[in-house]
């Protein structure tokens, strides 16, 4: 997000409020308290996605690791284990 374009836009409103070219133009409905609604509704979504895409992350790696870990717990014992079977 950061120095995107979207992020210029919702500064510039957030800076100059029902003076904002934007608005006065009909955008949000001409509507600064509008303009916050939309922006709030994006933050949420934004932030949803990544807690979605930190928590899938955050599983693979736990996965990943377990199984690095359980593959260096078994290569010391893979003799002992091929003889059982």
């Amino acid at each position: 997000w950061e120095n995107s374009p979207i992020l210029e836009f919702i500064k510039e409103g957030e800076e100059q409020q029902d003076n904002w070219a934007p608005l006065q133009a009909g955008l949000f409905g001409g509507d600064y308290e509008r303009f916050c609604e939309v922006h709030r509704k994006l933050q949420e979504i934004e932030e949803s996605y990544t807690d979605d895409i930190l928590g899938k992350a955050t599983q693979e790696y736990r996965t990943e690791r377990a199984t690095s870990l359980l593959r260096e717990a078994l290569s010391g014992h893979s003799e002992r284990l091929t003889s059982f079977i």
